[in-house]
């Protein structure tokens, strides 16, 4: 079973991860609207930092704190980096930080960045315990380090704005009078391990499932698809009868809680518990999905359902059972359960589930089959735009794509070309310089002179997008995963591809590296598996 062994949060709330619970339980928030921050000429609210923060020196400030009792020596570790945009003025930050920690513990360790938009915390714990799960001769891990982290700057705030979803009022999370998310800054780290036993107050992992909605790259499914089949798929592996709260994405956009809203009253959770952390901490962006987890543990041991700040009024279309003021627990010594859930850019959808009950579970492995493999590079297709017009050809879309999301697209039409197709078909691509191109791009549309950044290019530089525009393409609702590698490991690769076969219930898989260094230089090896 995956057991929580420690974990920290630092915030504008607090250095560790107590501070930041008792102040959230306190009622404070670090929300601060803000004018002409980054030189930035619109106002908006978030939460930052006072001084300006590293990327670098944040994580392992975080991780440092998080494993300050732990003896890593001769251990096998994979660092889990859980971002949105990661530190996009170093690419390699994930090396660097890799590095740093096998100096200092002189053991092993094996690092990948899970880049899948706003789902990126929830999905990362959901990795990382199946990658614990997963035993194999190559990489057998002992513990693995999930640091969710997402530093603020001009890039990813007017990025925001230009979709119109930033409010430069605080977040009303679930209320009528909503209007928009505030951007915030955090860094939390979990540290997990699988174990044969477990003491009674240790945070179990019970289940974690992922789906895309196959529906949009920006805009949430208007009805809940994706969201909806999250739940139902959690609550297949836990009992109802044990979850005391569903803590939600809460985000405080107009379409993204009546989603929520219609998830949870669709897997029949109208009447638990709900809440969101946003009017507190923010929009935490990668940080989120593990910052939310830890304060949820915290307070239901704490006996304590939190308030959702901000709220008043009910404002989505479907009732929740949901407060603005702290509400005490009942029978925790029986119920424990909860579930954190979470949806994101390019379609994807995730939740969680933990609890104080032991989990027994038993893997088994089934061959997967490898069916087809394209293979696409700058040498033996020089122009992607030809092969559209020759192989494809009917999905003018293709031309408003980035580079990445037209290479990913060719390579999977080809792959696809003449095979059955899987509404539950799993998507899980690798590469290593995620969305660099079109992130140039983009920055060239930001000017303090005549501020419109371009809001479809901004999309675009989330490089979880390609797996999105592959989903929508084919209809496909099955998990759907990016994750960044500072070098191609194919060992590594295979590991955690195995776990979301075993445990994402998908037939098929698409499976591969995807990595494009310019709008000439790029390779493509696709795979499609059959479970």
């Amino acid at each position: 079973m995956i057991r929580v062994v420690a974990h920290n949060i630092i915030s504008p709330l607090g250095k560790n991860s107590i501070e930041n619970y008792n102040a959230v339980k306190q009622g404070v928030s670090s929300l601060k609207r803000y004018e002409g921050k980054y030189n930035i000429p619109e106002p908006f609210c978030a939460s930052l930092f006072e001084e300006e923060s590293d990327f670098q020196e944040l994580a392992i400030s975080s991780i440092d704190d998080a494993t300050k009792s732990l003896d890593f020596s001769g251990k096998q570790i994979l660092l889990v980096i859980s971002t949105v945009k990661g530190n996009i003025d170093d690419e390699d930050y994930a090396s660097r930080l890799r590095n740093n920690l096998a100096d200092k513990w002189q053991t092993e360790v094996k690092v990948i960045v899970v880049s899948n938009a706003c789902t990126s915390g929830v999905c990362a714990q959901i990795v990382a315990a199946r990658a614990l799960e997963v035993q194999s001769e190559s990489n057998s891990f002992d513990y693995a380090i999930v640091v969710g982290i997402e530093v603020m700057n001009k890039f990813i705030v007017s990025g925001f704005q230009s979709l119109k979803a930033v409010s430069d009022e605080a977040c009303r999370p679930f209320d009528i009078e909503r209007i928009g998310m505030n951007p915030g800054e955090a860094v939390a780290t979990m540290v997990l391990q699988n174990v044969a036993d477990a003491k009674p107050k240790d945070w179990i992992y019970q289940a974690g499932e992922m789906a895309n909605d196959g529906y949009h790259i920006s805009s949430p499914s208007p009805v809940a698809k994706g969201a909806s089949r999250v739940l139902t798929s959690v609550l297949e592996k836990i009992n109802k009868q044990d979850i005391v709260l569903v803590n939600a994405h809460g985000t405080a956009t107009l379409y993204n809680d009546e989603m929520e809203a219609k998830a949870i009253s669709q897997a029949g959770l109208a009447d638990i518990p709900v809440n969101s952390y946003k009017g507190y901490v923010g929009h935490t962006m990668g940080a989120a999905g593990v910052l939310e987890t830890i304060i949820t543990m915290l307070s239901i041991d704490d006996g304590v359902i939190l308030a959702t700040k901000g709220y008043d009024e009910q404002g989505t279309s479907l009732k929740l059972n949901i407060s603005n003021d702290n509400r005490n627990l009942v029978d925790t010594e029986k119920k424990t359960c909860f579930i954190k859930m979470i949806s994101g850019f390019g379609g994807i959808n995730a939740a969680i589930a933990y609890s104080h009950k032991p989990v027994n579970r038993t893997v088994v492995i089934d061959e997967c089959q490898k069916i087809k493999t394209v293979d696409i590079d700058k040498a033996n297709c020089p122009s992607l735009k030809e092969v559209y017009k020759a192989r494809i050809g009917d999905y003018p879309k293709f031309y408003k794509m980035d580079v990445l999301s037209q290479l990913g697209f060719v390579a999977s039409e080809l792959l696809l070309k003449e095979e059955t197709e899987d509404d539950d078909c799993a998507i899980v691509l690798f590469g290593q310089s995620g969305s660099k191109v079109v992130d140039e791009l983009y920055r060239a549309t930001i000017h303090a002179d005549n501020y419109f950044p371009s809001p479809s290019l901004f999309v675009y530089t989330l490089p979880n997008i390609v797996c999105g525009e592959i989903a929508l393409r084919h209809n496909f609702h099955g998990e759907t995963l990016y994750i960044q590698m500072p070098e191609k490991d194919e060992e590594l690769m295979m590991h955690i591809v195995k776990g979301s076969m075993l445990f994402g219930k998908m037939c098929h898989s698409i499976v591969g590296w995807i990595n494009a260094e310019s709008e000439t230089e790029y390779e493509c090896k696709l795979n499609i598996y059959k479970q």
